[in-house]
């Protein structure tokens, strides 16, 4: 069988992966977003960051939006529903998760999710994103437009991991 992930597509994956991650330090924020995928340690790590008492909120946000594609979660549920099952199992109070499972991309999960935390009451002067490492810059980059006259400091974060951890299994 021929090898499609050879080492130099890896090296040139790897220069993507790191542009790709921010890297922001993490601070103290008013609510978490967790941008709904197919991959579940999202939610465990927004699940932790919440537990450690990084903000007091923790909005889970995607529909379903991948059927029958390389995305598609398999889930009968929508992401959020999902996160929102993986952070209630790691001890994330139920009244501090907000759903918003609408959202099928990246640019409607912040355009929903804003005017959702503000119906609920939410301070939004700190947001911190949640998401896949090579979503970060992604997301904060939609952000910018989405929100672009929106006087709110926002910050994108990541499990940590490094590219040959994170697909290892497809590197293999």
């Amino acid at each position: 069988m021929k090898q499609i992930l050879t080492p130099h597509i890896l090296e040139q994956a790897q220069i993507i992966w790191d542009y790709m991650r921010v890297g922001e330090p993490i601070e103290p924020a008013d609510v978490i977003i967790a941008f709904g995928t197919n991959d579940e340690c999202v939610a465990e790590y927004a699940a932790d960051l919440m537990l450690a008492n990084v903000a007091p909120y923790l909005i889970c946000t995607g529909g379903i939006a991948h059927v029958d594609d390389l995305l598609a979660t398999g889930w009968e549920i929508s992401e959020a529903e999902m996160f929102q099952q993986i952070a209630l199992q790691k001890g994330v109070p139920a009244d501090k998760i907000i759903l918003e499972n609408q959202a099928p991309n990246t640019s409607k999960n912040l355009r929903f999710s804003l005017p959702l935390a503000r119906a609920h009451g939410l301070k939004t002067d700190r947001i911190l994103f949640v998401c896949k490492p090579y979503s970060e810059r992604r997301i904060m980059s939609t952000a910018a437009i989405e929100w672009r006259n929106e006087p709110i400091k926002y910050s994108a974060t990541s499990a940590a991991g490094n590219f040959a951890d994170y697909f290892h299994n497809e590197t293999e």
